[in-house]
C-alpha cells in the first residue's frame, strides 16, 4: 500500500540567549533537532510596542544574527523561528530573560565631574571631560557663537573634545551642552580668554 509522509514544520529553536549593547541585541540559538524537512532560514526579531526590527536573511546554518538600530533603555521581546518547506516553527525559546524580552542597557549618564581646558580666543584647544555613558556619538554644542567641538577620543568614561573658538569670541565662562543617543545631557562650563 501506498505510505503518504505528512508535511511537517521544524520544531521550535531552543536555548535562545541574546547579548545587548545600548543599539543592537545580538541572539543567539540552537538548531531545532527535527526538521521534518531541511531548514531553508531563521526568522529572528526583536518587537517592542508595535515596532519591530529584524536581522534580515537569516542562513540555514546560522546561529546567531545581531539587530542593529535599537532604542537604549527599551525592553524587547525576543523571537527566532526556524522555517523549512512546510512553514515557520513556534517562536523558541531561552533563559535571558522572562518570555524572552532583553533590554539594551541606556547609557548611565554622563556625571560630569570635571572639565579641564581652558579655550583661547581664535585657537583651538583639548578639553578632557570625565563621567560616563558617553557612548554613541554624543551631540556637543556651545553656548558661544561659531564655537566648534568635536569629539577626538571617546572610552565611555571620558571624552576627549577639541574645541575651536572664533577670533571675536566673548571672553569669560561659555557652557558645553553634550546630547547622547539616549536624549540624556550635561553641561560643561569652559573659560575662553
Amino acid at each position: 500500500p501506498f505510505m503518504a509522509t505528512a508535511s511537517v514544520t521544524p520544531s521550535a529553536p531552543t536555548g535562545v540567549t541574546a547579548t545587548a549593547t545600548s543599539t543592537s541585541l545580538t541572539v543567539s540559538w540552537t538548531a531545532p533537532a527535527a526538521n521534518g524537512s531541511p531548514i531553508t532560514g531563521y526568522n529572528v526579531s526583536a518587537t517592542a510596542g508595535n515596532v519591530t526590527t529584524t536581522c534580515g536573511t537569516v542562513a540555514a546554518t546560522a546561529t546567531s544574527c545581531t539587530i542593529s538600530g535599537l532604542l537604549a533603555g527599551t525592553t524587547y521581546a525576543i523571537s527566532v523561528t526556524a522555517i523549512n518547506a512546510n512553514g515557520s516553527s513556534t517562536a523558541g525559546t531561552g533563559s535571558q530573560a522572562t518570555s524572552g524580552n532583553v533590554t539594551p542597557p541606556a547609557a548611565s549618564g554622563p556625571f560630569t565631574s570635571g572639565a579641564h581646558g581652558v579655550a583661547y580666543a581664535g585657537r583651538t584647544v583639548t578639553i578632557t571631560i570625565s563621567g560616563g555613558g558617553f557612548y554613541g556619538q554624543p551631540k556637543i554644542t556651545s553656548t558661544e557663537f561659531g564655537t566648534r567641538a568635536v569629539v577626538s577620543h571617546d572610552s565611555g568614561t571620558s571624552l576627549t573634545v577639541r574645541v575651536s573658538t572664533p577670533a571675536n569670541a566673548r571672553m569669560g565662562c561659555h557652557t558645553m551642552t553634550i546630547r547622547l543617543a539616549n536624549g540624556k545631557a550635561c553641561r560643561v562650563n569652559y573659560n575662553v580668554k
